[in-house]
This record gives C-alpha cells, structure tokens and sequence, in this order.
C-alpha cells in the first residue's frame, strides 16, 4: 500500500513539474540604457510589472550605414552602454532574483536602419567585422564572468546576416568557447526567414513588429488575421530548425493605429493608451501562448518617466497596458 502512494505521490508531482515547465516563458522587460549611473531603488522600480528577466543594451556607435565604423564602450557614452554601467546593473538584476539577457545593438548616425548596413567590398566588410567580433567577444566574455541567462550576438543586421552568413557562423563558434549560457540573435520581423544559422543558436530571435494592418481603419478582428499569417510562418521556420521563438523585442507606442507599422518610433499620431493596450492584449491573447514561444522582452522601461505625461513611446509605465502587462507576467 505505502510502495502505491509513494509511487502516486511520484506522478502527481513529476505531473506538476511538467504542467510548470509548460506554461513557463521569459516575461522579460528592455531596460533603456541610463544616461547617468542610477540607484538599485531606480532600477527595482522594474518589479512593477513583475519581469522574470531584464534585457540590458550596451549600444556600440555604428557611424554611417554606408561607411560604417564601431565605437563602443567609451567615456562618452550614456553609463547604462558601457561594461561598467552594465555590470552594475546586472549586479541590480541578481539581487531582484531575475534572469538577464545582454543585447549589444549599433545605433547609427541619424537614427538610419541597422538592416541597411552596406560596406563597399570585401575588404572593407573584414575590417568592420574584426571590431565587431571584438565588440561581441568583450561582452560575452562579461556575460560568463557574471553568470548571464542569455546573450544576443547581434541585432537587426539584416543586410550582413544575408551576404555573410559564414561570419555569423564563425562568430558563434567563438562566442560559445568563452561563453556557456544561452545565446539568440535579434532579427527583424522581415529578416528571420533568410536567417540561416538558427540550428547554431538556442532560440530563434525576433523583434516582432510586425506589419499586421493597412493604413486604413480596423478592428481588432483585423489584427488577429493579420497574426495568422505570421504565426504561420514562424511556425515552419521553427519547425524546420527545432528551436523555440524569443520575441527579442516587441510592443506597440501610445498612439492612434498602433498595430500599424509599429516599427514607426518617430511618427506623429494622437496619443491613444488604449490603442497601445489593445494591441498587446491580442499579442498576449493570440501569440505568447503559442507552446514554441519561449517568451520575450517588452520594449521597454524608461527610468525618467515618473508619471503619465502622455507620451507616445513604447513604454507602458504609468499607461493603462501597465496593468495588463503585470496581470500577464504574474500569472
């Protein structure tokens, strides 16, 4: 009888350890880098959607998309960019108790597309790939000094990942003899299908701002069709590589029509919180459930914003999508 309840007392845990790990996902939140050093009181403000991960952005300067150079980890970079303000703040992170992810990113002058970088031939491409493996190399070197869940290779290079696919292949190589956590790579929406290294990664990355209305009026209904096909999609390339889906960024701003072309940071619409609210809800109600979803980042959390302000940026704080981003992240 005691051998019968023992080995009950076995499934119905071994049952519950399962159920768990099934709806687990990486309810992750992009902290903006800090200009200036901030408090571990500033950073825990965080909590108030209840992040199980904060992804953190030490930005390199790319100069020109046509004639780029790299610049990174300088004094006159915002201190949340550099090595010294991102140890910090994974410093915070630990002491939250919740998982990190570091996504180095370039940001080009003017603001211009990452995806159009384009050197003028191959030896021009070799020399900036060589401050680029410096650049990944420095940081993922960090990365296991300091115990991180995650690291991301590399964001929005859609033009490189294209015609160079065997240095990302060799990148990785390198990345994975000095780093042991687990690595993605940030695609844009309409670049992960021509990624084809994913089967060397653990996760399949993607900004997800999709294109899922016109420009027209819509409805909600409107925003779910516009899912299927793209759930569709995701769907074969997840398949055909057997990993799971990090949404490395997503989220809408505060504005009118903000399921259209929500890639647009600087467009003028009427501020609109519920237009924000609306969409996340379907992302959550359409998308995160998805079994090969692993979960992902919020983009993302500002630590200036002390009040609603009507701001139209992507940040949910003190908005009404504040609460139903904790209600989902908490459940």
């Amino acid at each position: 009888m005691m051998k019968k309840i023992i080995i009950g007392l076995a499934l119905l845990l071994f049952t519950a350890c399962q159920a768990q790990e099934s709806v687990s996902k990486i309810n992750g939140i992009t902290l903006e880098a800090p200009p200036k050093e901030i408090s571990f009181e500033t950073f825990s403000k965080m909590k108030q959607i209840s992040p199980s991960s904060i992804a953190l952005i030490p930005y390199a300067y790319g100069g020109s998309i046509t004639n780029p150079i790299l610049q990174y980890n300088h004094s006159y970079q915002w201190w949340g960019e550099t090595v010294k303000g991102t140890k910090k703040c994974v410093e915070y992170a630990d002491s939250l108790g919740v998982s990190v992810m570091v996504k180095p990113q370039i940001w080009f002058a003017g603001g211009k597309y990452t995806g159009d970088i384009q050197c003028k031939n191959n030896e021009d491409w070799e020399s900036w790939e060589k401050k680029y493996t410096d650049y990944i190399l420095l940081y993922a070197k960090l990365c296991e000094e300091l115990n991180v869940e995650y690291f991301c290779i590399g964001t929005e290079l859609k033009n490189h990942t294209i015609q160079r696919p065997d240095y990302w292949r060799n990148l990785i190589k390198q990345v994975r003899k000095i780093y042991h956590g687990k690595l993605t790579y940030a695609a844009n929406w309409d670049e992960y299908k021509y990624v084809d290294f994913w089967g060397k990664l653990d996760f399949i990355g993607v900004n997800a701002y999709f294109q899922l209305v016109g420009e027209m009026a819509y409805t909600q209904k409107d925003i779910e069709q516009g899912w299927d096909k793209y759930l569709a999609e995701m769907k074969t390339i997840v398949k055909k590589y057997d990993r799971k889906v990090i949404f490395t960024e997503y989220g809408y701003r505060s504005i009118s029509k903000s399921a259209y072309k929500p890639w647009e940071s600087y467009v003028k619409r009427g501020y609109d919180e519920q237009s924000q609210e609306e969409s996340l809800a379907l992302f959550f109600e359409k998308v995160w459930k998805q079994d090969w979803v692993e979960g992902g980042y919020l983009w993302k959390w500002k630590t200036g914003i002390t009040s609603n302000n009507q701001n139209t940026s992507y940040s949910v704080q003190y908005k009404s999508a504040q609460e139903l981003v904790k209600k989902k992240y908490s459940e």
